[in-house]
């Protein structure tokens, strides 16, 4: 098998070439067949599509809120002290 000839270990083991940066695309891409495209400028197109999806929703969202409006605060003055007389 090609694999085993190129990196020494069957295939199984390829995590662990790839911990120790010995299995790279580049590598892996030697051992492909004539032709292969090389997927390295697509590997983030997704995730960026979906990061900027979120910057997007997270602008919109930060458009959208608005101030509170003042209401005045009525404290029953009556009430707050028959309470503090009835901790007591």
């Amino acid at each position: 098998m090609k694999f085993e000839s190129a990196f020494g270990v069957p295939i199984e083991q390829a995590n662990e070439l790839i911990a120790t940066k010995t299995l790279t695309i580049s590598k892996l891409l030697a051992l492909a067949p004539p032709g292969t495209i090389d997927p390295t400028p697509h590997l983030y197109d997704m995730t960026m599509y979906t990061l900027g999806s979120m910057m997007v929703v997270g602008a919109l969202s930060h458009y959208m809120v608005k101030p509170l409006k003042r209401k005045p605060v009525v404290i029953d003055v009556k009430e707050s002290l028959i309470k503090e007389v009835a901790k007591k």
